[in-house]
Protein backbone atom coordinates (compact mmCIF):
# COMPACT_ATOMS: atom_id res chain seq x y z
CA UNK A 1 0.00 0.00 0.00
CA UNK A 2 2.67 2.50 0.67
CA UNK A 3 4.23 1.79 -2.97
CA UNK A 4 0.74 2.78 -3.82
CA UNK A 5 0.92 6.02 -2.59
CA UNK A 6 4.31 6.75 -4.08
CA UNK A 7 3.66 5.86 -7.80
CA UNK A 8 2.42 8.92 -8.89
CA UNK A 9 5.34 10.86 -7.26
CA UNK A 10 8.01 9.11 -9.15
CA UNK A 11 6.06 9.25 -12.28
CA UNK A 12 6.45 12.80 -11.72
CA UNK A 13 9.85 12.61 -10.83
CA UNK A 14 10.64 10.63 -13.96
CA UNK A 15 8.50 13.22 -16.35
CA UNK A 16 10.59 16.17 -14.54
CA UNK A 17 13.83 15.08 -15.29
CA UNK A 18 13.80 13.36 -18.81
CA UNK A 19 10.67 14.58 -19.95
CA UNK A 20 12.12 17.41 -22.13
CA UNK A 21 9.27 20.32 -21.85
CA UNK A 22 6.44 18.21 -19.80
CA UNK A 23 4.19 18.35 -22.72
CA UNK A 24 5.47 15.18 -25.07
CA UNK A 25 1.65 13.70 -23.86
CA UNK A 26 -0.92 16.24 -23.31
CA UNK A 27 -4.90 15.49 -22.68
CA UNK A 28 -7.21 17.21 -23.11
CA UNK A 29 -4.28 20.10 -23.80
CA UNK A 30 -3.54 19.74 -20.24
CA UNK A 31 0.78 18.28 -20.15
CA UNK A 32 1.33 15.07 -18.56
CA UNK A 33 3.62 16.73 -16.11
CA UNK A 34 0.97 18.63 -14.60
CA UNK A 35 -0.96 15.48 -14.63
CA UNK A 36 1.40 13.91 -12.82
CA UNK A 37 2.03 16.85 -10.59
CA UNK A 38 -1.82 16.79 -9.40
CA UNK A 39 -2.51 12.74 -8.70
CA UNK A 40 1.25 13.48 -6.41
CA UNK A 41 -0.12 15.69 -4.44
CA UNK A 42 -3.48 14.31 -3.99
CA UNK A 43 -1.72 10.44 -3.26
CA UNK A 44 0.70 12.49 -0.83
CA UNK A 45 -1.71 14.11 0.97
CA UNK A 46 -3.86 10.69 0.97
CA UNK A 47 -0.63 9.35 2.36
CA UNK A 48 -0.58 12.11 5.27
CA UNK A 49 -3.94 11.17 6.45
CA UNK A 50 -3.32 7.42 6.63
CA UNK A 51 -0.08 8.14 8.64
CA UNK A 52 -2.40 10.21 11.00
CA UNK A 53 -4.81 7.87 11.71
CA UNK A 54 -1.86 4.56 11.60
CA UNK A 55 0.39 6.96 14.35
CA UNK A 56 -2.91 8.20 15.84
CA UNK A 57 -1.82 11.37 15.91
CA UNK A 58 -4.27 14.01 17.64
CA UNK A 59 -5.18 16.64 15.00
CA UNK A 60 -7.47 18.62 16.98
CA UNK A 61 -6.81 18.53 21.28
CA UNK A 62 -3.60 17.98 22.47
CA UNK A 63 -3.24 13.98 24.40
CA UNK A 64 -1.30 12.92 26.74
CA UNK A 65 -0.88 9.56 24.93
CA UNK A 66 -0.38 10.78 21.34
CA UNK A 67 1.72 12.53 19.45
CA UNK A 68 -0.32 16.44 18.49
CA UNK A 69 -0.21 17.35 14.49
CA UNK A 70 0.56 21.12 14.88
CA UNK A 71 4.10 19.84 16.88
CA UNK A 72 4.93 18.69 13.50
CA UNK A 73 4.20 22.36 11.99
CA UNK A 74 7.84 24.35 11.87
CA UNK A 75 8.12 27.70 11.02
CA UNK A 76 10.23 26.70 8.28
CA UNK A 77 6.56 25.50 6.72
CA UNK A 78 5.30 28.92 7.36
CA UNK A 79 7.58 31.12 5.95
CA UNK A 80 7.17 28.69 2.57
CA UNK A 81 3.63 29.14 2.24
CA UNK A 82 4.15 33.05 3.28
CA UNK A 83 6.26 33.07 -0.09
CA UNK A 84 3.71 31.28 -2.10
CA UNK A 85 0.77 33.24 -0.40
CA UNK A 86 3.28 36.44 -1.33
CA UNK A 87 3.86 34.73 -4.89
CA UNK A 88 -0.20 34.21 -5.52
CA UNK A 89 -0.52 38.11 -5.00
CA UNK A 90 1.43 38.81 -7.79
CA UNK A 91 0.23 36.26 -9.72
CA UNK A 92 -3.87 36.77 -9.09
CA UNK A 93 -4.35 40.65 -7.77
CA UNK A 94 -1.73 42.86 -9.30
CA UNK A 95 -2.03 41.59 -13.19
CA UNK A 96 -6.08 42.75 -12.75
CA UNK A 97 -5.22 46.54 -11.11
CA UNK A 98 -2.73 47.38 -13.01
CA UNK A 99 -3.69 48.29 -16.28
CA UNK A 100 0.02 47.51 -17.72
CA UNK A 101 -0.77 43.81 -16.33
CA UNK A 102 -1.75 40.26 -17.87
CA UNK A 103 -4.47 38.52 -16.16
CA UNK A 104 -4.52 35.40 -18.43
CA UNK A 105 -0.17 35.13 -18.49
CA UNK A 106 -0.35 35.65 -14.81
CA UNK A 107 -1.57 32.01 -13.39
CA UNK A 108 0.34 30.41 -16.60
CA UNK A 109 3.81 31.65 -15.02
CA UNK A 110 2.56 31.19 -11.72
CA UNK A 111 2.06 27.33 -12.57
CA UNK A 112 5.35 25.77 -11.71
CA UNK A 113 5.39 27.66 -8.55
CA UNK A 114 2.97 25.01 -7.57
CA UNK A 115 5.48 22.22 -7.20
CA UNK A 116 6.85 23.84 -3.99
CA UNK A 117 2.91 22.62 -2.43
CA UNK A 118 4.65 19.40 -2.33
CA UNK A 119 6.63 20.46 0.50
CA UNK A 120 4.12 20.09 2.72
CA UNK A 121 3.23 16.46 2.48
CA UNK A 122 6.80 15.64 2.06
CA UNK A 123 7.57 17.66 5.27
CA UNK A 124 5.39 15.83 7.36
CA UNK A 125 6.18 12.10 5.93
CA UNK A 126 9.82 13.20 6.70
CA UNK A 127 8.84 14.24 10.33
CA UNK A 128 6.50 10.92 11.25
CA UNK A 129 9.79 8.66 9.29
CA UNK A 130 7.33 7.78 6.25
CA UNK A 131 9.91 9.26 4.25
CA UNK A 132 13.26 9.17 3.70
CA UNK A 133 15.22 11.35 1.23
CA UNK A 134 18.22 9.69 0.89
CA UNK A 135 15.60 7.35 -1.08
CA UNK A 136 14.04 9.94 -2.93
CA UNK A 137 18.29 10.67 -3.71
CA UNK A 138 18.69 7.04 -4.82
CA UNK A 139 16.05 7.83 -7.70
CA UNK A 140 16.95 11.15 -8.71
CA UNK A 141 20.91 10.34 -9.24
CA UNK A 142 20.29 7.80 -12.12
CA UNK A 143 17.51 9.57 -13.46
CA UNK A 144 19.92 12.64 -13.91
CA UNK A 145 22.50 10.41 -15.63
CA UNK A 146 19.96 9.17 -17.83
CA UNK A 147 19.57 12.77 -18.78
CA UNK A 148 23.23 13.49 -19.01
CA UNK A 149 23.26 10.43 -21.68
CA UNK A 150 20.28 11.61 -23.20
CA UNK A 151 22.13 15.08 -24.21
CA UNK A 152 25.33 12.88 -25.26
CA UNK A 153 22.96 11.00 -27.53
CA UNK A 154 21.78 14.00 -29.13
CA UNK A 155 24.79 15.82 -29.48
CA UNK A 156 26.69 12.43 -31.15
CA UNK A 157 23.37 11.54 -33.55
CA UNK A 158 23.54 15.32 -34.42
CA UNK A 159 27.19 15.49 -35.47
CA UNK A 160 26.84 12.44 -37.55
CA UNK A 161 23.97 13.38 -39.56
CA UNK A 162 22.48 16.54 -39.42
CA UNK A 163 18.48 16.21 -37.95
CA UNK A 164 19.13 13.47 -36.14
CA UNK A 165 17.77 16.08 -33.02
CA UNK A 166 14.25 16.96 -35.01
CA UNK A 167 14.15 13.68 -35.82
CA UNK A 168 14.00 12.90 -32.20
CA UNK A 169 10.90 14.95 -31.49
CA UNK A 170 9.25 13.81 -34.86
CA UNK A 171 9.99 10.37 -33.12
CA UNK A 172 7.80 12.29 -29.87
CA UNK A 173 4.84 13.30 -31.79
CA UNK A 174 4.36 9.75 -33.73
CA UNK A 175 4.40 8.43 -30.02
CA UNK A 176 1.99 10.85 -28.66
CA UNK A 177 -0.70 10.21 -31.73
CA UNK A 178 -0.33 14.02 -32.26
CA UNK A 179 -0.96 15.19 -28.92
CA UNK A 180 2.59 17.13 -28.26
CA UNK A 181 3.74 20.61 -27.82
CA UNK A 182 6.82 20.34 -29.63
CA UNK A 183 9.45 22.09 -27.68
CA UNK A 184 11.87 24.69 -29.61
CA UNK A 185 15.05 23.15 -30.41
CA UNK A 186 18.18 25.70 -30.32
CA UNK A 187 21.08 25.00 -32.58
CA UNK A 188 24.32 26.85 -32.27
CA UNK A 189 25.32 28.37 -35.07
CA UNK A 190 28.62 26.12 -35.89
CA UNK A 191 28.29 24.44 -32.80
CA UNK A 192 26.00 20.94 -32.02
CA UNK A 193 23.82 22.56 -29.15
CA UNK A 194 21.93 20.16 -26.99
CA UNK A 195 19.68 21.90 -24.29
CA UNK A 196 16.37 21.98 -23.15
CA UNK A 197 14.46 22.64 -19.69
CA UNK A 198 15.54 20.02 -17.99
CA UNK A 199 19.28 20.18 -18.21
CA UNK A 200 19.23 22.71 -15.30
CA UNK A 201 18.87 19.55 -13.08
CA UNK A 202 22.55 18.28 -14.08
CA UNK A 203 23.66 20.87 -11.34
CA UNK A 204 22.40 19.08 -8.55
CA UNK A 205 23.24 16.24 -10.17
CA UNK A 206 26.82 17.39 -10.23
CA UNK A 207 26.94 17.90 -6.90
CA UNK A 208 25.58 15.20 -5.60
CA UNK A 209 28.32 13.48 -7.37
CA UNK A 210 30.98 15.19 -5.13
CA UNK A 211 29.31 14.51 -2.20
CA UNK A 212 28.52 11.13 -2.69
CA UNK A 213 32.58 10.57 -3.75
CA UNK A 214 33.41 12.11 -0.99
CA UNK A 215 31.67 10.70 1.73
CA UNK A 216 33.02 7.07 0.91
CA UNK A 217 35.56 5.66 -0.92
CA UNK A 218 33.21 4.90 -4.21
CA UNK A 219 33.99 4.39 -8.12
CA UNK A 220 30.57 4.83 -9.20
CA UNK A 221 30.84 8.79 -9.05
CA UNK A 222 33.61 8.87 -11.02
CA UNK A 223 32.29 6.77 -13.51
CA UNK A 224 29.06 8.99 -13.64
CA UNK A 225 31.03 11.69 -13.57
CA UNK A 226 32.45 11.26 -17.49
CA UNK A 227 28.51 11.63 -19.00
CA UNK A 228 27.22 14.15 -16.68
CA UNK A 229 30.37 16.66 -17.46
CA UNK A 230 29.96 15.78 -21.28
CA UNK A 231 26.18 16.43 -21.20
CA UNK A 232 26.77 19.45 -18.85
CA UNK A 233 29.30 21.48 -21.69
CA UNK A 234 27.38 20.48 -24.51
CA UNK A 235 24.44 22.35 -23.47
CA UNK A 236 26.52 25.39 -23.97
CA UNK A 237 25.24 27.56 -21.78
CA UNK A 238 28.10 29.90 -19.84
CA UNK A 239 25.25 30.25 -17.26
CA UNK A 240 25.50 26.17 -16.10
CA UNK A 241 29.39 26.39 -16.74
CA UNK A 242 29.72 29.28 -14.51
CA UNK A 243 27.42 28.14 -12.55
CA UNK A 244 28.77 24.37 -11.67
CA UNK A 245 32.09 26.03 -11.66
CA UNK A 246 31.60 28.37 -8.73
CA UNK A 247 29.25 25.51 -6.65
CA UNK A 248 31.66 22.86 -6.86
CA UNK A 249 34.71 25.33 -5.93
CA UNK A 250 32.57 27.14 -3.24
CA UNK A 251 31.47 23.40 -1.69
CA UNK A 252 34.89 21.85 -1.99
CA UNK A 253 36.77 24.86 -0.36
CA UNK A 254 34.13 25.47 2.57
CA UNK A 255 34.12 21.24 3.33
CA UNK A 256 37.83 21.43 3.43
CA UNK A 257 37.91 24.18 5.81
CA UNK A 258 35.58 22.84 7.93
CA UNK A 259 36.14 19.20 8.12
CA UNK A 260 38.69 17.49 10.57
CA UNK A 261 38.85 14.53 7.97
CA UNK A 262 42.01 14.56 5.87
CA UNK A 263 40.79 11.38 4.04
CA UNK A 264 37.32 13.00 3.14
CA UNK A 265 39.02 16.11 1.65
CA UNK A 266 41.47 14.10 -0.34
CA UNK A 267 38.61 12.62 -1.87
CA UNK A 268 37.17 16.07 -2.57
CA UNK A 269 40.63 16.28 -4.24
CA UNK A 270 40.62 13.69 -6.52
CA UNK A 271 37.35 14.28 -7.70
CA UNK A 272 37.67 17.43 -8.84
CA UNK A 273 41.44 16.45 -10.40
CA UNK A 274 39.09 13.70 -12.18
CA UNK A 275 36.45 16.38 -13.28
CA UNK A 276 39.05 18.95 -14.65
CA UNK A 277 41.45 15.78 -16.37
CA UNK A 278 37.86 15.07 -18.13
CA UNK A 279 36.94 18.81 -19.15
CA UNK A 280 40.46 19.11 -20.97
CA UNK A 281 40.11 15.80 -22.43
CA UNK A 282 36.33 16.41 -23.87
CA UNK A 283 37.35 20.45 -24.77
CA UNK A 284 41.00 19.75 -26.64
CA UNK A 285 39.47 16.43 -28.07
CA UNK A 286 35.95 15.82 -29.15
CA UNK A 287 34.50 19.36 -28.69
CA UNK A 288 37.36 21.19 -30.90
CA UNK A 289 38.38 23.89 -27.71
CA UNK A 290 35.08 25.58 -28.89
CA UNK A 291 34.40 25.37 -24.55
CA UNK A 292 37.71 27.52 -24.12
CA UNK A 293 36.45 29.62 -26.60
CA UNK A 294 32.86 30.19 -26.54
CA UNK A 295 34.29 31.55 -22.84
CA UNK A 296 36.74 33.69 -24.53
CA UNK A 297 34.00 35.53 -26.46
CA UNK A 298 32.26 36.74 -23.88
CA UNK A 299 34.78 39.61 -24.61
CA UNK A 300 34.18 39.25 -28.42
CA UNK A 301 35.34 42.51 -30.16
CA UNK A 302 39.21 41.36 -29.13
CA UNK A 303 37.75 37.57 -30.05
CA UNK A 304 36.61 38.44 -33.32
CA UNK A 305 39.57 40.36 -34.47
CA UNK A 306 41.97 37.53 -33.51
CA UNK A 307 40.15 34.88 -34.79
CA UNK A 308 39.58 36.44 -38.01
CA UNK A 309 43.41 37.13 -37.95
CA UNK A 310 44.10 33.45 -37.92
CA UNK A 311 41.78 32.71 -40.43
CA UNK A 312 43.86 35.22 -42.53
CA UNK A 313 46.90 32.93 -41.68
CA UNK A 314 45.85 29.85 -42.16
CA UNK A 315 44.03 30.49 -45.46
CA UNK A 316 47.45 32.31 -46.57
CA UNK A 317 49.31 29.15 -45.79
CA UNK A 318 46.68 26.72 -47.75
CA UNK A 319 47.01 29.04 -50.78
CA UNK A 320 50.79 29.00 -50.97
CA UNK A 321 50.56 25.32 -50.57
CA UNK A 322 48.02 24.96 -53.31
CA UNK A 323 50.00 27.86 -55.42
CA UNK A 324 53.46 25.47 -54.65
CA UNK A 325 51.48 22.40 -55.48
CA UNK A 326 50.41 23.55 -59.26
CA UNK A 327 53.86 24.93 -60.29
CA UNK A 328 55.40 23.05 -62.82
CA UNK A 329 58.36 21.54 -61.57
CA UNK A 330 62.09 21.56 -63.42
CA UNK A 331 63.74 17.98 -63.15
CA UNK A 332 67.03 19.32 -63.97
CA UNK A 333 66.95 21.90 -61.00
CA UNK A 334 66.86 18.38 -58.80
CA UNK A 335 69.78 16.65 -57.33
CA UNK A 336 70.41 13.64 -55.01
CA UNK A 337 71.59 15.87 -52.66
CA UNK A 338 68.28 17.51 -52.84
CA UNK A 339 65.78 16.34 -49.91
CA UNK A 340 62.16 16.25 -51.16
CA UNK A 341 60.12 18.93 -49.45
CA UNK A 342 57.20 17.68 -47.28
CA UNK A 343 54.46 19.70 -47.78
CA UNK A 344 51.77 20.24 -44.68
CA UNK A 345 48.86 18.49 -44.12
CA UNK A 346 45.95 20.62 -46.23
CA UNK A 347 43.59 18.01 -44.35
CA UNK A 348 44.64 19.34 -40.97
CA UNK A 349 44.85 23.36 -42.22
CA UNK A 350 41.33 22.78 -43.50
CA UNK A 351 39.85 21.27 -40.32
CA UNK A 352 41.47 24.13 -38.47
CA UNK A 353 40.30 26.31 -40.75
CA UNK A 354 36.70 25.09 -40.54
CA UNK A 355 36.88 25.53 -36.48
CA UNK A 356 38.28 28.77 -36.66
CA UNK A 357 35.15 29.79 -39.10
CA UNK A 358 32.93 28.23 -36.33
CA UNK A 359 34.23 29.45 -33.92
CA UNK A 360 33.72 33.17 -35.91
CA UNK A 361 30.37 32.25 -35.77
CA UNK A 362 29.36 31.57 -32.74
CA UNK A 363 31.39 34.99 -31.61
CA UNK A 364 29.23 37.19 -33.58
CA UNK A 365 26.34 35.20 -32.35
CA UNK A 366 27.59 35.97 -28.40
CA UNK A 367 28.07 39.57 -29.82
CA UNK A 368 24.33 39.31 -31.31
CA UNK A 369 23.40 37.82 -28.38
CA UNK A 370 24.79 40.41 -25.56
CA UNK A 371 23.26 43.18 -27.61
CA UNK A 372 19.57 41.39 -27.86
CA UNK A 373 20.32 41.04 -23.90
CA UNK A 374 21.17 44.60 -23.63
CA UNK A 375 18.43 45.63 -25.70
CA UNK A 376 15.86 43.55 -23.49
CA UNK A 377 17.14 44.82 -20.45
CA UNK A 378 16.32 48.40 -21.28
CA UNK A 379 12.93 47.71 -22.67
CA UNK A 380 12.17 45.90 -19.58
CA UNK A 381 13.45 48.53 -16.92
CA UNK A 382 12.25 51.36 -19.01
CA UNK A 383 8.46 49.16 -18.20
CA UNK A 384 8.93 48.98 -14.51
CA UNK A 385 9.51 52.48 -14.30
CA UNK A 386 6.20 52.99 -14.72
CA UNK A 387 5.68 51.02 -11.63
CA UNK A 388 8.62 50.76 -9.77
CA UNK A 389 7.32 49.45 -6.51
CA UNK A 390 4.88 46.71 -7.22
CA UNK A 391 5.84 46.15 -11.10
CA UNK A 392 2.76 44.70 -13.48
CA UNK A 393 2.64 41.12 -12.36
CA UNK A 394 3.28 37.97 -13.23
CA UNK A 395 2.59 37.57 -17.05
CA UNK A 396 3.59 40.99 -17.81
CA UNK A 397 5.90 41.95 -20.89
CA UNK A 398 7.09 44.35 -22.95
CA UNK A 399 5.14 43.90 -26.44
CA UNK A 400 7.91 45.41 -28.34
CA UNK A 401 10.48 43.14 -26.58
CA UNK A 402 9.10 39.51 -26.78
CA UNK A 403 12.27 36.49 -27.08
CA UNK A 404 9.29 33.38 -27.06
CA UNK A 405 6.02 34.20 -28.88
CA UNK A 406 4.45 30.76 -27.20
CA UNK A 407 5.18 32.25 -24.12
CA UNK A 408 6.10 35.83 -23.88
CA UNK A 409 6.98 36.46 -20.76
CA UNK A 410 9.91 34.06 -20.75
CA UNK A 411 13.50 36.66 -20.80
CA UNK A 412 16.58 35.75 -20.06
CA UNK A 413 17.84 38.01 -17.67
CA UNK A 414 15.63 37.10 -14.48
CA UNK A 415 16.27 40.42 -11.98
CA UNK A 416 15.06 43.10 -14.70
CA UNK A 417 12.02 40.31 -15.65
CA UNK A 418 11.13 40.02 -11.90
CA UNK A 419 11.44 44.02 -11.44
CA UNK A 420 9.06 44.82 -14.25
CA UNK A 421 6.43 41.78 -13.10
CA UNK A 422 6.75 42.02 -8.88
CA UNK A 423 8.73 45.45 -8.42
CA UNK A 424 10.89 46.16 -5.77
CA UNK A 425 8.60 44.97 -2.93
CA UNK A 426 7.76 41.48 -4.63
CA UNK A 427 11.52 41.30 -5.08
CA UNK A 428 12.25 42.12 -1.68
CA UNK A 429 9.91 39.35 -0.39
CA UNK A 430 11.98 36.81 -2.88
CA UNK A 431 15.48 38.51 -1.28
CA UNK A 432 13.68 37.47 2.81
CA UNK A 433 12.80 34.09 1.16
CA UNK A 434 16.37 33.50 -0.06
CA UNK A 435 17.80 34.68 3.26
CA UNK A 436 15.88 32.24 5.63
CA UNK A 437 16.73 29.62 3.87
CA UNK A 438 20.33 30.15 4.41
CA UNK A 439 19.56 30.77 8.08
CA UNK A 440 17.60 27.50 8.34
CA UNK A 441 20.58 25.43 6.18
CA UNK A 442 22.84 27.01 8.29
CA UNK A 443 20.97 26.17 11.66
CA UNK A 444 20.07 22.62 10.77
CA UNK A 445 23.66 21.41 8.69
CA UNK A 446 25.84 23.24 10.12
CA UNK A 447 27.31 20.01 12.08
CA UNK A 448 27.56 18.27 8.95
CA UNK A 449 29.27 20.68 6.68
CA UNK A 450 29.66 17.84 3.60
CA UNK A 451 25.57 18.46 3.24
CA UNK A 452 25.74 22.15 4.44
CA UNK A 453 28.15 23.19 1.70
CA UNK A 454 26.57 21.02 -0.92
CA UNK A 455 23.61 22.63 0.13
CA UNK A 456 25.62 26.29 -0.12
CA UNK A 457 26.90 25.23 -3.30
CA UNK A 458 23.71 23.57 -5.12
CA UNK A 459 21.97 26.94 -4.07
CA UNK A 460 24.55 29.07 -5.63
CA UNK A 461 25.21 27.19 -8.84
CA UNK A 462 21.37 27.21 -9.51
CA UNK A 463 21.20 31.12 -8.27
CA UNK A 464 23.61 31.83 -11.23
CA UNK A 465 22.75 29.48 -13.87
CA UNK A 466 18.78 31.43 -13.66
CA UNK A 467 20.49 35.10 -13.76
CA UNK A 468 20.74 34.93 -17.46
CA UNK A 469 18.68 32.00 -18.82
CA UNK A 470 14.51 31.08 -18.37
CA UNK A 471 14.73 27.95 -16.29
CA UNK A 472 13.76 29.45 -12.92
CA UNK A 473 9.70 29.70 -13.56
CA UNK A 474 9.95 26.07 -14.83
CA UNK A 475 8.81 22.49 -12.70
CA UNK A 476 12.43 21.53 -12.82
CA UNK A 477 13.62 24.80 -11.91
CA UNK A 478 11.03 24.85 -8.77
CA UNK A 479 11.82 21.36 -7.79
CA UNK A 480 15.41 21.87 -7.27
CA UNK A 481 14.48 24.96 -5.03
CA UNK A 482 11.94 21.67 -3.44
CA UNK A 483 14.98 19.78 -2.92
CA UNK A 484 16.73 22.56 -1.39
CA UNK A 485 14.22 23.26 1.30
CA UNK A 486 13.82 19.44 1.91
CA UNK A 487 17.39 18.59 2.48
CA UNK A 488 16.91 20.77 5.36
CA UNK A 489 13.88 19.80 7.09
CA UNK A 490 14.84 16.25 6.49
CA UNK A 491 17.71 17.21 8.77
CA UNK A 492 15.40 18.65 11.55
CA UNK A 493 14.77 16.86 14.47
CA UNK A 494 11.30 17.34 16.21
CA UNK A 495 10.65 17.36 19.82
CA UNK A 496 6.79 15.75 19.57
CA UNK A 497 8.29 11.99 19.77
CA UNK A 498 11.81 11.35 20.60
CA UNK A 499 11.24 7.84 18.88
CA UNK A 500 11.20 8.75 15.48
CA UNK A 501 14.66 8.60 13.39
CA UNK A 502 14.76 10.95 10.45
Amino acid sequence: MKKLFWLFPVLFLIDNVLGANGYHFTVFGIGIRILWFALSMVSLCLYCLVTLRQQKISLWKKQPDHPYFWDYIKPMDWVVLAFIVWNLFWAIVVPRIKSGGNPADGLNEFDPMLSLFLYFPCAFLLRTGKMKLRSAVKWFIPLVILLAVWHTVMYVGETIKPGFYFGYYDLIDKISFGTAVRTEVIIGIGITRIIQVTSVLMIPGMLLLLAYATEKKRIWPYIALAPMLFGVLITYTKSIWFGILAGLVVAAVGFCICSKSQSAKKRVGSFLLAATALFFLYNNGVLHNTVITRTLNLTTSTNINKIDSQIANIQAQMDKIQAEATKPTDATVATEATEPTVAPDLDKLAQKLEDLKNQRKDASTTALSQALRHEQNNALLGKWSQSKWIGFGYGAYVKDCVRNVQFPFMYESLIPALLLKIGVIGLAGWGAFVATMVYFAFKALWKKPLKFWCWIGTGLAYGMAVQTNPFLFTFPGFSIMLMLMLTITAEERHECDPAVHL
